[in-house]
Order: C-alpha cells, then sequence, then structure tokens
C-alpha cells in the first residue's frame, strides 16, 4: 500500500479522512494498522481510537519504521463510517530530526466478516485532505500553535459535508519517503501516565499569570478556559524560575529560559467561542514545572490548570523508602527523572533543543532503570535504534536514533 500525504507543505497539521461503507453485516473482526512519517492521532467514527500519544515513537527512519494495531470491532457500525487521522512533524519533519520535510500517513483497515471474507481499506488518493485545520504549527523543540476557530466539526464522522478545500490525497511511495523497514511495535507507546494540578499561581504582569506544580515532568497541560472568540493567549513554559543568581533573563520570579537554547517551548491558543473551552496540545511535549500563560484578564482557578505527565507507558516494578528523607527524595528524583525521558527513546532531557538518545546517559541509567520499572521491551527497541545507527566501519554514534547530524543541525 502507499502512504498518503498532503499536496503540499503547509504549517498546518493535515488532516486526513475516509469514508466508507460496509459490504455486510456480520462481522467477526475490525482492525485497523496504521503508522505514519512523523507522528498521527488515530480517529474511528469521531473517537479517538486510543490513548496513545506521539505516536509512533522515534526510529532511525530508513532503517525502521513501526506501525500500531488498533481493534475497532465494537465501534464500527452497519452503514457508513469514517477513518481519520490527524499529523504532526513529530521527529521526521520536526527541528529534531528533519529526516523529510512533509509527514505521510500509512493505514490499512481489515474487516473479517463471519463468513470468511474481508473487506480491505487502504491508504490512496481516496483519501482526503484538509490542510486548514486547527493546528497552525507544531514542533517538539518549538510547541504547538491552535486556533479552535478553524476545527471542522465532525470532520471523522460519517455524513460529514466536506467543502472544496478538502482535497484528494497524494499517494506516495515509501521509497520516496526514504523509510525502511515497516515493523510492528516495538514496546510500550508514549501515553498519559499520570495527571497533576497546579499548586499555586503568581501574577507578574496584568494579563500575565504563573503557575508552579510542584514537580518536574514531562508532558502538556490540560487547560479549562473561557476567552473571548479571537482571543490569542500565549503559554510558555520552564523548570525554573529566574532569582538573584540568573536575573540576565528577566526580574525575579520570571520564567528562566536560558536553559532551552533555541526551543522555543512556547504554545499559542485562539479562541474559538465565547463559551468555556478545554484544550490541551497533542502534537508535541515540553518539561516543565512552571506554566506561564500570557493573555488573560484573570487567573484561571488551580484546578482548571493541570499537567499531564507523558511517556511510554512502563509497569512500575519497585518502589524504595527508608527513614532518611533527602534518601527518599534521591530516589524520588531519579524516578521522576526516568519519567520525564522515556519518551519511547531514553532521551538525555526533556525541555531543551536536544531531547536525544545519549548512549552514555543510557548505560550509565540502565541498571536503576529497570528496578523502577519493567524495562524490557523499552530497552529492545532502544537496542534496535543503537544498531540501526552503527557506522559502517563498526563504530556506534553516541546519540541513537538520528546520529549528530539530525539531532543538532538546526539547534
Amino acid at each position: 500500500e502507499s502512504t498518503v500525504r498532503a499536496l503540499k507543505k503547509a504549517d498546518n497539521a493535515p488532516m486526513f479522512r475516509r469514508e466508507f461503507n460496509l459490504e455486510k453485516t456480520d462481522i467477526e473482526s475490525a482492525r485497523i494498522y496504521a503508522t505514519s512519517a512523523g507522528v498521527y492521532d488515530l480517529y474511528f467514527n469521531g473517537e479517538k481510537a486510543s490513548n496513545a500519544f506521539l505516536t509512533p515513537s522515534w526510529t532511525e527512519y530508513s532503517k525502521h519504521l513501526m506501525y500500531q494495531t488498533y481493534d475497532v470491532t465494537e465501534q464500527i457500525k452497519n452503514g457508513g463510517n469514517v477513518i481519520g487521522a490527524q499529523l504532526g512533524n513529530g521527529w521526521y519533519a520536526g527541528r529534531i530530526g528533519r529526516y523529510g520535510q512533509i509527514p505521510a500517513f500509512l493505514c490499512k483497515m481489515v474487516i473479517t466478516y463471519k463468513d470468511g471474507s474481508k473487506q480491505i481499506i487502504v491508504s490512496d488518493e481516496n483519501w482526503k485532505v484538509y490542510t486548514a485545520g486547527p493546528v497552525i504549527y507544531n514542533d517538539l523543540f518549538d510547541g504547538e500553535h491552535y486556533d479552535n476557530r478553524l476545527y471542522p466539526t465532525g470532520w471523522s464522522e460519517p455524513n460529514y459535508s466536506e467543502n472544496d478545500n478538502w482535497l484528494n490525497a497524494l499517494s506516495i511511495d515509501k521509497n520516496d519517503l526514504k523509510i525502511g523497514e515497516i515493523i510492528a511495535q516495538i514496546g510500550p507507546n508514549i501515553q498519559v501516565m499520570d495527571q497533576l494540578t497546579a499548586k499555586s499561581v503568581n501574577q507578574i504582569a496584568t494579563d500575565t499569570f504563573i503557575y508552579d506544580f510542584g514537580q518536574n515532568f514531562a508532558g502538556v497541560p490540560l487547560l479549562t478556559f473561557t476567552g473571548e472568540k479571537d482571543l490569542k493567549i500565549r503559554i510558555r513554559y520552564a523548570e525554573m524560575l529566574n532569582d538573584a543568581s540568573n536575573t540576565g533573563d528577566g526580574s525575579i520570579g520570571t520564567l528562566y529560559t536560558k536553559g532551552l537554547r533555541s526551543a522555543k517551548a512556547t504554545d499559542y491558543y485562539i479562541f474559538g467561542s465565547n463559551e468555556k473551552e478545554t484544550w490541551m496540545p497533542s502534537l508535541t511535549y515540553h518539561g516543565f514545572r512552571y506554566l506561564e500563560i500570557k493573555g488573560l484578564s484573570k487567573a484561571l482557578p488551580l484546578n482548571d490548570v493541570k499537567g499531564l505527565v507523558t511517556y511510554s507507558c512502563l509497569e512500575n516494578t519497585a518502589s524504595f523508602e527508608t527513614s532518611e528523607p533527602l534518601i527518599n527524595q534521591l530516589c524520588s528524583n531519579a524516578y521522576w527523572s526516568q519519567r520525564s525521558n522515556f519518551l519511547g527513546v531514553p532521551t538525555d532531557c526533556p525541555q531543551r533543543d536536544e531531547r536525544a538518545g545519549w548512549t552514555g546517559d543510557t548505560q550509565i541509567f540502565f541498571g536503576t532503570a529497570s528496578y523502577f520499572m519493567n524495562t524490557k521491551e523499552f530497552y529492545l527497541k532502544a537496542l534496535m535504534d543503537i544498531n540501526d545507527n552503527q557506522r559502517s566501519n563498526g563504530a556506534y554514534n553516541d546519540v541513537a536514533p538520528g546520529g549528530f547530524t539530525s539531532v543538532f543541525q538546526n539547534s
């Protein structure tokens, strides 16, 4: 099957849809096999097909790309059905990797009927693509810009009325994307694994508020807010605040962003109505303890500012506690560092313009990580990345996936 992509490069995250009718009624099973050069959110009949986040995880794309399997047997309906997908740049077309310029989507749905026959839908020119959707910019380093005025309500549901901006997708061979072998998922998906609530808020300007979650983590916010239609707000992130030792970046109490280097780590949101709206970025992530919102006339209640902790879905296997608080805190720090850096790849940091799979960091932390969590499948995938980046002379790169060239060329 061919991958499909937008007809031309667009800053807006492309949205794909494929509507189809069932050929029969007695269904045995219905499964969707999907992946992306980039990252994708999959929808089926108006609902997200899973709780996966930033899927698929980063691989050395010239060697391997992982696909995911979704069982939608319970969601399929007699008559019309719709597969939908929204694509992001991710590690493939974003600053962190820059393997390609435009994300692409690969999909195959297999419907098995009770009489043994099958109906198959694949990614081809029969899919429609929309490049004027609400995500007008996305990058793992720099953030997500979301315009809720542009959301096409009902786009992933049957009987949606497509306007002239929904075009036939462009079919493209995976070899043109410089994609290697497409394999089944190794290791767990990245997911929202925990939820924090802001502990305090400090107003630093008339329309600017800084929220403190009390814990450094990797993830995204979940915000519930009300603003006037067309109002644009800015959301920034940092692990620290400026104090007397680093006020070169601003006054005391403001976000300390010098450590982010070139990473903007900034989201923008434009309200689509005057009603209450709830939003979380889905095509980026940040490393932060502090969240700054600029553009609202008053602070949001703490309960409306959530932090979604995201990392690979790994089972906790141990806990550790002593009578010494400092030792307990050291153990907690190591555990939270693992949560913040096991996002598909064992990375070095979650906040700045790096977030790379440094093999030295991995080697040092390997044993500790395996006490905290069941890391077997996660490390099998990491070892595949390391082997995929082995050089022709037998040496291994310091960073995998990507090596130095792709990871740091835009930093």
